[in-house]
C-alpha cells in the first residue's frame, strides 16, 4: 500500500509556493535575530511580487479582473519599494499621481490582453495623462495655465476619439457562433 505524493507543477501554484517559502524564510530569519527587516518596505516588496504573480497569472489564464487589479498592485507598490530604497524622490504630493498612473497603466496592460477592445484606452490614456501632467506640473515642466488652455482648446478630440474608437469596434464585429450544427440540405 505504497502511495507516491506527487509535487504539484503547476506553473503558477509552483510560484505562488515560492514566494511563500521566501516569505517564511525572511519571517524566520527576523525572528531568530539573523536578519534585520526593515517591516514597511517588506510589505510593498511583497505586494509588488504577488502583484506581478496576479498579473502574469492574469495573462495566462485569460482573466482580465486578475490582470487589472493584479497590475494596479503591481505599480503602485513597485513605486513605493523604489522610494524606500531611494530610487525615486518620494513627496506626499506624489501618492495621487501614483495613483492615476498605476490605474493607467492597468488599463494599457488589460489592453494588452484584449487588443480589440480599443475602449480600454480612453480611461487608460486619461488615467496615465492625467498623472503624468500632475507629476510634471510639480517638477515645475510645466505651467498649470498651460495645461488648463490645451485643455480648454483640444477638449474636441475626445469626441472624435470617441468616435473613430465606435467606428472601429463596428468595423470589427465579434464572431458569431453556432449553436446548432447546419441542417444538411434535403435533396
Amino acid at each position: 500500500m505504497s502511495e507516491r505524493i506527487a509535487l504539484n507543477r503547476e506553473p503558477r501554484v509552483l510560484v505562488f509556493g515560492i514566494l511563500l517559502i521566501a516569505l517564511g524564510l525572511v519571517l524566520l530569519l527576523d525572528r531568530l535575530d539573523l536578519l534585520f527587516v526593515r517591516w514597511g518596505s517588506l510589505a510593498w516588496i511583497v505586494g509588488a511580487c504577488f502583484g506581478g504573480f496576479f498579473a502574469v497569472d492574469g495573462f495566462i489564464r485569460k482573466r482580465g479582473a486578475r490582470i487589472y487589479w493584479g497590475s494596479v498592485l503591481f505599480f503602485f507598490c513597485t513605486y513605493w519599494v523604489m522610494a524606500g530604497w531611494d530610487v525615486i524622490y518620494h513627496h506626499n504630493f506624489y501618492v495621487t499621481p501614483v495613483i492615476l498612473l498605476s490605474f493607467g497603466l492597468s488599463f494599457f496592460a488589460l489592453f494588452a490582453s484584449r487588443p480589440r477592445e480599443y475602449g480600454l484606452l480612453i480611461p487608460a490614456i486619461l488615467l496615465s495623462a492625467t498623472g503624468t501632467l500632475m507629476i510634471l506640473w510639480w517638477w515645475e515642466y510645466i505651467e498649470w495655465y498651460e495645461v488648463r488652455h490645451a485643455l480648454r482648446t483640444y477638449w474636441p478630440l475626445l469626441f472624435v476619439i470617441w468616435g473613430v474608437a465606435l467606428l472601429l469596434k463596428r468595423r470589427n464585429p465579434p464572431a458569431v457562433s453556432q449553436t446548432h450544427p447546419p441542417v444538411p440540405p434535403s435533396l
